[in-house]
């Protein structure tokens, strides 16, 4: 039986603090210990991340400190590229981020990307695009199925973490008629009140059914859901 790592435990438990709150109620060492967990295996990061901060000053500074300045330090190969890449990463996300104009909301794109989303899926699913008050893209997926409240309550705090301006929600179904169900009107009428609530405006309700996607502001049954 392989044996496992007395460290095992701690990092998992890191590893939960995270994707339970960011790194919202992370100190700087413990944000180079998790990544440190990924290039350093069977070993205790968290002195290391120590180290690192009482050497360089500062996150930021490990961050910008060259690849040949991370490996005098002592640090391996693996880390060392990784703690350097960090710069280049955060520029090429954010210009990425602001400056991509295939983020910004284009309806015949999206109808599309929809359309294929729901073909991979080949099961009804409930997809979300959230967007900034200059049409960029901020979110586009799917959220793991459960209750309609529990959905609710993930899309406010997703439109939340994001700072959205904007929502637009896409029901694929394979009935073959592209029309929502009572079931999938209950829905929306939670999501839009709740989204109201916070001042996220549902720009759009798609339903899709194979290559055939409806625009319900467009319908007249429907029409009176989109007023801002």
């Amino acid at each position: 039986m392989k044996k496992q790592s007395i460290h095992s435990g701690h990092r998992r438990r890191v590893r939960e603090k995270f994707i339970a709150s960011d790194f919202e109620h992370f100190n700087d060492h413990e944000i180079l210990e998790l990544m440190l967990f990924y290039t350093i295996p069977m070993r205790d990061t968290n002195p290391i991340a120590h180290e690192l901060l009482n050497h360089f000053g500062s996150i930021s500074a490990v961050f910008d400190a060259s690849y040949e300045e991370l490996r005098q330090f002592g640090l391996p190969e693996k880390s060392a590229v990784l703690m350097n890449s960090i710069p280049v990463i955060c520029h090429n996300y954010m210009k990425d981020r602001n400056f991509n104009l295939r983020k910004r909301y284009d309806e015949n794109q999206l109808k599309t990307r929809l359309i294929a989303y729901s073909l991979k899926k080949q099961k009804p699913v409930h997809i979300y695009a959230f967007f900034d008050a200059m049409e960029t893209e901020l979110f586009f997926g799917t959220l793991p199925y459960t209750e309609g409240e529990r959905i609710v309550e993930n899309l406010c705090n997703l439109a939340m973490k994001y700072n959205a301006a904007t929502m637009i929600l896409c029901t694929s179904t394979t009935s073959g008629i592209a029309y929502p169900t009572p079931e999938d009107m209950g829905l929306f009428s939670m999501i839009s009140d709740s989204l109201n609530g916070i001042h996220i405006h549902i720009k759009e309700w798609y339903i899709v059914s194979g290559t055939r996607i409806e625009n319900l502001s467009d319908h007249s049954d429907f029409k009176h859901m989109f007023t801002e």
